[in-house]
């Protein structure tokens, strides 16, 4: 079974999104006390928002992907590789890779996680579909693992 987790970046998209709805929602002709049309005002600010924080986002993503290590606790586990892309994305001059995997932590079922991380050209090579890789995982939070 895939346990998906909401990435905690996309919560930054609720206000600009929700400005947006509200100028859609408004009546054209509205105004504020000040005399600003507020459709104009919400779509703007919104789009705004929209725009400065998606790059935001991009950034933070990207600094998040070079920063995993194992901490404390962390148990070493195995997975099988069930898929695997590169992704347009580079953390330095090392691709990041899209690996499906199942992984079989040593004290419960099987479990399907997508994970991304980056990696040399030689080591991208060696995976294919059907490999078995060596990992490190979090227990707490099976998610969180980083291919040995």
């Amino acid at each position: 079974m895939t346990r998906r987790r909401l990435n905690p970046f996309w919560i930054v998209l609720i206000p600009p999104a929700g400005l947006i709805m509200a100028g859609l929602l408004v009546s054209p002709d509205g105004c504020s006390a000040e005399g600003i049309p507020t459709r104009e005002l919400f779509l703007g600010v919104g789009l705004f928002t929209l725009v400065t924080d998606i790059p935001l986002l991009a950034f933070l993503r990207y600094r998040q992907l070079g920063r995993l290590t194992p901490g404390e606790g962390w148990v070493d586990s195995t997975a099988e590789v069930m898929s695997v892309k590169r992704s347009r994305m580079y953390v330095g001059t090392r691709p990041v890779a899209v690996i499906d995997l199942l992984v079989h932590p040593p004290d419960g079922p099987p479990i399907t996680i997508r994970h991304q991380q980056q990696m040399d050209e030689e080591s991208l090579e060696r995976l294919y579909v059907g490999s078995t890789v060596r990992t490190r995982m979090d227990p707490r939070d099976p998610e969180r693992l980083l291919i040995v």
